[in-house]
């Protein structure tokens, strides 16, 4: 009896013994577990954070960090690829996709290579066919000039840049200094001229309030507004744009063409082929400001902004009248009058302070702008949409943004009020009886325009990064909604974060719902990212 007791009880301390061990086990790989997701999200974290400022080398780094503490998570794999698209290394962005495919089974990474393989396809053929003058002329016939850019580079000094871009580092290359600003599709020249210092020695970097010598962006798309279905633009369309001031050129050692032209204090050089026509959207470019000296405010005025009115349903810019009062106060004392250009262009000088200014044209819905003069500074991109009145019947939503990212998508996607499905984006603009995309803007600022005609369906309506470029969260974009009979649009502001797909609000029943969610899901039967 007794030495069955003893048995008994060494037993029950060998169990005990048993679960004490596998207790301390699983919390040690718990805490192992743990440590190896902080690991994880640490490097997710610090490449996001590179991958957003255009520093592709560092995010390939971090997005490795991750793949390598955790090779069975999907999302290192899916932003990796997203990287090296942006850089055009399509082969090695599928080569990752398909490292993560041998270790996970999942439709995201599937459909990511689908869509890689989808870019190298459109861009072998958009490499194998040579246009035809006639293409060219057709493709080109809706080309305009992106005016935001022009008064960007006629107007902004180190400090603008500095303020609008970041703070990327510059690169001295002998008596110049570059600053590249990799996110934003861009570098900037400096180098001394005219008896000037323009770059202080000690640092090798521009002083704060001069001008560069020259801009070069990535993309054409950046100086001219494309409504073709390929980017061109044929000498004829840059004679009508550019008037007398364009002129045709060979260079001697190179032998290379291109056209030259001033514009709004700019001028502009762009490579073309032999006859003028510009045929590649990634052609040689560069944009010199006519002045290279600093702000020069006058006794009058301490900054500037300057911006245009656009028409929401084109566009194109638009006459309205401008009033300014001080920041907040729509009904107080009118500071100054203004009326903006035929072009929408205006100006606005004034003391360093912050104002509103109403905008008000015929027929369409009065609107506000706040701005802020900073002394010795030119502000540009300061622009506002005028919608017209809604009609009975419609929805209108209409999307701003900064300079960064260069292109925002619409997506309005749902039932109609007959059970039918729809998705109206840039490659669907147009639903029957329920209503079409009005303006698609590919070169930042917008406006980019959904009006619905069928009250009675029922839809979300989201943003998309379409070139993933990670700066949406910081975009400060703006969607307006309005909806008939009344006098005042709703409005979302874009949150602070990080994600290709802004979800805005959802429409049903007559009722509007927020969402304002920033999210990384990219969802690729919907929406359309990585490159037109």
């Amino acid at each position: 009896m007794e030495y069955n007791q003893k048995l008994r009880s060494r037993f029950l301390i060998g169990v005990l013994i048993v679960l004490i061990v596998s207790l301390f086990v699983s919390a040690a790989v718990l805490v192992t577990l743990g440590m190896r997701q902080n690991k994880y999200d640490s490097a997710i974290k610090s490449a996001n954070h590179y991958f957003t400022a255009g520093d592709y080398q560092n995010a390939i780094v971090e997005y490795e960090n991750a793949i390598a503490i955790d090779s069975k998570k999907e999302s290192a794999y899916l932003k990796l690829a997203s990287v090296y698209i942006n850089l055009g290394d399509y082969t090695s962005a599928i080569s990752v996709i398909d490292r993560g495919l041998a270790l996970i089974s999942s439709e995201q990474l599937t459909g990511k290579k689908v869509e890689i393989q989808t870019l190298v396809s459109n861009a072998s053929k958009a490499e194998a066919h040579v246009m035809t003058l006639e293409e060219i002329q057709e493709y080109s016939s809706e080309t305009g000039l992106e005016n935001n850019v022009f008064d960007m580079v006629a107007s902004y000094t180190y400090t603008e840049y500095y303020r609008d871009y970041g703070n990327v580092s510059g690169t001295r290359e002998g008596s110049k200094t570059i600053v590249n600003y990799v996110n934003a599709g861009f570098k900037t020249v400096y180098y001394d001229i005219e008896n000037k210092k323009m770059i202080d020695d000690s640092t090798n970097m521009p002083y704060a309030n001069v001008k560069p010598a020259e801009v070069s962006f990535d993309n054409l798309h950046r100086i001219f507004s494309s409504g073709g279905e390929k980017f061109a633009v044929s000498y004829s369309k840059l004679q009508e744009l550019f008037g007398d001031t364009l002129k045709f050129h060979q260079e001697q050692q190179t032998g290379r063409y291109y056209i030259s032209a001033e514009y709004k204090n700019c001028k502009i050089h762009v490579e073309t082929d032999k006859t003028g026509n510009i045929v590649s959207e990634n052609a040689w470019n560069k944009l010199e400001p006519l002045s290279h000296t600093g702000f020069e405010a006058d006794e009058e005025i301490d900054g500037k902004v300057k911006g245009y009115v656009q028409d929401a349903m084109t566009g194109k810019g638009m006459k309205a009248d401008m009033k300014v009062r001080e920041r907040g106060k729509k009904n107080g004392t009118v500071i100054d009058k203004l009326t903006s250009a035929r072009d929408g262009s205006y100006t606005f000088g004034g003391k360093q302070g912050k104002y509103t200014i109403e905008v008000s044209a015929k027929g369409y819905i009065t609107e506000y702008l706040d701005v802020e003069i900073i002394r010795n500074q030119t502000k540009v991109g300061k622009n506002i949409v005028l919608s017209p009145e809604v009609a009975e019947g419609e929805i209108r939503i209409v999307l701003t943004w900064g300079s960064n990212p260069t292109d925002l998508d619409s997506y309005a996607y749902g039932k109609s009020s007959l059970g039918i499905n729809f998705n109206i984006n840039y490659t669907n603009t147009i639903v029957r009886d329920v209503g079409n995309l009005d303006v698609d803007d590919t070169s930042s600022y917008g406006p980019e325009t959904i009006t619905i005609t069928d009250t009675g369906a029922s839809f979300e309506y989201s943003v998309v990064d379409f070139r993933a470029e990670g700066t949406m969260g910081s975009s400060g974009a703006t969607v307006k909604v309005y909806l008939p009979g009344e006098s005042a649009a709703k409005v979302f502001n874009i949150p602070s974060g990080s994600g290709l797909i802004w979800k805005v609000f959802k429409y049903e029943n007559g009722n509007i719902t927020k969402i304002n969610q920033l999210t990384s899901d990219t969802d690729s039967g919907r929406f359309h990212i990585g490159g037109r």
